[in-house]
Parts: C-alpha cells; structure tokens; sequence
C-alpha cells in the first residue's frame, strides 16, 4: 500500500510539473514598447517587440524598409501619429490615413493597418 500511494505522489508531482510548464510557454511574450521620450515608435512585432523605428522629427516621414508594410505595433510617447499608405491608381498616387494612434498609447495594429502602413505623418 506504501509502495502504490508512493508512486501515486511522484505521478502526481510529475504532472503537476508538466502543467506549470504548459502554463508558462503559453503564456503571451512580454510586452516591450521601448521608446525615447517624446517619440513616435512603430515595431514590426506585436505588443512592442521585433524590430524597433523611432519617428526622426514631427511631420510626415516614410518609413524604411522592413518597417514599411510591417508595423504591428505603435508606441506614442507624447504624439498622435496618423498612419498612411500609398494608393497609386496609375496617376501618382495619393497618400490615404490607414490609421490613426492618439497621444500616449501603446497598441497592436489589425492585420490591414499592418500591411499598408509605409508612412507617418507625426502630430506635434
């Protein structure tokens, strides 16, 4: 009987452990968000992490490549940032807001705003 609730306690402690384990790889990566004080910064990961672009000045800027097309998420430190793309209809093109991060926000984009996105238009 010793022997049985024995290995019963090690059964037990053994899938406890693979539980606590499940638990922590699927929980959600840490967000990051890393970003200098009075910036716009847009990240090609969700929640603020993969490749990092600060904003160089108020206004409208494009962004590189890499950033361009995807941007997942946005840190304003302070300014509203409008988020464009350019619709090229064969005539030159005009540059149309795809979204819009007010002041102080950390956030996610869906997956339209992320695939459009190729400038910013920094409200300062």
């Amino acid at each position: 009987m010793t022997r049985k609730l024995g290995k019963i306690a090690i059964a037990a402690a053994m899938l406890a452990s693979v539980a606590a384990s499940v638990l922590v790889t699927s929980s959600p990566a840490a967000a990051s968000y890393e970003c200098t004080y009075g910036k716009v910064c847009l990240y090609t990961g969700t929640f603020g992490n993969g490749a990092r672009w600060e904003a160089p000045h108020c206004g409208f800027t494009q962004l590189p490549a890499g950033i361009a097309f995807h941007t997942h998420s946005v840190r304003t430190y302070g300014n509203a940032v409008q988020l464009l793309w350019l619709d090229q209809d064969g005539q030159g093109g005009d540059w149309l807001q795809s979204g819009y991060v007010g002041q102080w926000v950390e956030t996610n984009l869906d997956a339209n705003t992320a695939d459009l996105t190729s400038a910013v238009n920094v409200i300062c």
